[in-house]
C-alpha cells in the first residue's frame, strides 16, 4: 500500500459477499463502485445510459427493450453482450435477492442477439426503470459466480476493482474502464470492528454516508477533534419506523394494535423530544413522492387496561440507545410495561423472526429514490410480503404501484401511508440526519442525490 492510498469506511464485517445476499446499506456503497446497472440515475434522478445505451418502451409499458453499449468492458477485460445482463438479473429472480422484490412484475427476459435485451412484465410498472438503478443489479457476466476465498471477488464493469492483499481489501481504479476520469487510483476498505458496528481506531479518509448515531462515535476520536475532517450535512431520507410483526399475537387484533401503537407512540416522542429529533411522517420519507403532510395524530397510552409485556426487535446499531437498558427501565416505571428486546444485525433476519416480536424496528434509506424503493424493503423487516401484509388495503397499494398520473399516483400513497398508521400497524419514528465526513485535503467534484454515492466525484486537493 502506498503512502497516498485513501481508505473508504464504514465496511459491514459481512462484506464481500455475493451481490445477491447483501442487504445493508453500507455494502451498497461499495458495490456502487465496482458494479454498474443496466440504467443509472444522474444527480438529478433522471435515467441516464449505463450498461445499456439506450431503451425504449412498448405495448403500454409491458415491455421495455434496451440496447447494450458494446464499448464496455468487465475488470476481465471481456466485452458485455446481452447474454450478460439476461443472467445478471435472473440471478436477482431466482434469489432471495432484496432487489427481487423490485422485479415481481418481471415475466421475461430475454437476449435478442448480442446487444438487445428485452424485458417482458406482466403489467405496466411506473418504476421498474428506477429499480434498474440499484448498484445490487450491477451486470457480471453470464455463468459467473461468487468465490469468498478469491483476491478479486467481482467481475464487474465499474470504475473500480475490489482486490485482496496481504489479508486488505482495496478498490483498485479499473483500466478497462473508460468513460469518465477515475481521479484517486485506490482505496482501502475500513471496516467496522464487528456486527454491532463498533468504530475502527483510525478514521477513514472518506465516510460518503454517515448517520448521526455514527457521527456522534467519530466526533469522539481524536484525529476528528484535531480538525483534520470537515462534515457536510447532506440531503437524506433515512427514517425510522416501528411496525407490528406479521407473527404477532396483535396482527389479528386492532384494539391490542392499537393500544401497543399508543404506548410505542409514547416511548418514541420522549425519546425525540430529549434529542430534539424530527419525527418522521410515516411510511415514506419527506421528500419522497407520496410523503404526508404532517405526523397523524395518536392518542397517549393509558395504563389502565393496558398492555403488560411487549417483545420489540429492533437492527443494533441506531437502536441501541432507544432501546438502552436504562431507557427500558424508564419506560416500565413511567408506563408499567416489560419490554423485551433482541437486538439483530441485517443478517440475522432468520433468527428475529424466529423469536416472533411484537413490534420489528428498521432504518433505511430506500432502495432507490420512489415509493416503490421504500415499500419494497418491508417485506424482509415484516417477515411476509408487504401487499400481502395489507390484507384488503394491498389492492391500493398495486393501485399507486401502477398509476402514472404523478398527482393521482402521490394521493394513493399518503392515502395508505394514513391507513396503516390508523390501524395501528405503523408508529412512525424519527428522521436520521445524514452526514457526508472527509479529510481536509480532499474535495467533492460533483455531488449526486441517487441513493448512494460515486467514489469518481471524489478527489485530493493539490
Amino acid at each position: 500500500m502506498s503512502a497516498s492510498t485513501l481508505s473508504i469506511g464504514f465496511v459491514p464485517p459481512s462484506f464481500p459477499r455475493d451481490p445477491v445476499d447483501v442487504n445493508q446499506f453500507d455494502e451498497h456503497i461499495i458495490l456502487g463502485q465496482i458494479m454498474e446497472p443496466l440504467v443509472d440515475a444522474d444527480g438529478d434522478g433522471k435515467l441516464v445510459p449505463s450498461v445499456a445505451k439506450d431503451w425504449r418502451v412498448e405495448d403500454f409499458g409491458k415491455t421495455l427493450i434496451f440496447m447494450i453499449d458494446s464499448s464496455i468492458e468487465f475488470n476481465n477485460g471481456e466485452k458485455v453482450k446481452a447474454k450478460d445482463v439476461v443472467y445478471s438479473i435472473k440471478r436477482h429472480l431466482s434469489s432471495n435477492s432484496q432487489s427481487k422484490n423490485f422485479l415481481s412484475d418481471v415475466e421475461i427476459v430475454e437476449a435478442i442477439g448480442d446487444a438487445e435485451v428485452r424485458i417482458r412484465l406482466k403489467s405496466g410498472n411506473v418504476f421498474i426503470l428506477k429499480a434498474l438503478t440499484r448498484d445490487q443489479l450491477g451486470i457480471v457476466p453470464e455463468g459467473w459466480t461468487f468465490d469468498v476465498k478469491s483476491d478479486k471477488p467481482y467481475v464487474a464493469t465499474g470504475p473500480y476493482a475490489l482486490v485482496r492483499k496481504e489479508g486488505q481489501f482495496f478498490l483498485e481504479k479499473n483500466k478497462h474502464f473508460k468513460r469518465y476520469k477515475v481521479s484517486v487510483d485506490t482505496w482501502r476498505l475500513s471496516f467496522f470492528k464487528d456486527a454491532s458496528f463498533s468504530m475502527p481506531d483510525v478514521l477513514p479518509d472518506l465516510v460518503p454516508v454517515v448517520t448521526v448515531g455514527v457521527f456522534d462515535k467519530m466526533k469522539k476520536n481524536l484525529s476528528f477533534s484535531n480538525g483534520n475532517f470537515k462534515v457536510e450535512k447532506r440531503l437524506g431520507f433515512s427514517q425510522t419506523s416501528f411496525w407490528v410483526h406479521s407473527e404477532s399475537r396483535l396482527f389479528a387484533d386492532g384494539s391490542q394494535r392499537l393500544l401497543a401503537q399508543r404506548f410505542m407512540n409514547d416511548l418514541i416522542s420522549d425519546y425525540v423530544n430529549e434529542r430534539t429529533l424530527e419525527r418522521s411522517r410515516g411510511l415514506i420519507p419527506v421528500g419522497i413522492q407520496g410523503s404526508l403532510e404532517s405526523v397523524p395524530k395518536i392518542l397517549s397510552y393509558t395504563r389502565k387496561n393496558g398492555i403488560k409485556e411487549i417483545k420489540i426487535a429492533a437492527i443494533s446499531g441506531i437502536f441501541n440507545d432507544f432501546l438502552s437498558d436504562e431507557n427500558i427501565a424508564i419506560a416500565h416505571s413511567k408506563y408499567g410495561v416489560k419490554i423485551l428486546k433482541f437486538m439483530f444485525s441485517p443478517a440475522q433476519f432468520s433468527e428475529m423472526h424466529n423469536w416472533k416480536p411484537d413490534i420489528v424496528a428498521g432504518s433505511w434509506a430506500g432502495g432507490f429514490n420512489d415509493p416503490a424503493g421504500f415499500l419494497g424493503l418491508l417485506n424482509s423487516l415484516l417477515g411476509k410480503n408487504f401487499e400481502s401484509y395489507l390484507g384488503e388495503d394491498g389492492a391500493k397499494m398495486k393501485q399507486a404501484d401502477l398509476e402514472q398520473d404523478w398527482q393521482a399516483r402521490t394521493s394513493l400513497y399518503r392515502s395508505l401511508g394514513a391507513t396503516v398508521i390508523q390501524k395501528g400497524f405503523l408508529t412512525p419514528g424519527w428522521r436520521v440526519e445524514t452526514y457526508e465526513v472527509m479529510r481536509a485535503n480532499l474535495k467533492v467534484n460533483a455531488f449526486q442525490t441517487r441513493y448512494t454515492p460515486r467514489l469518481v466525484n471524489f478527489s485530493e486537493m493539490k
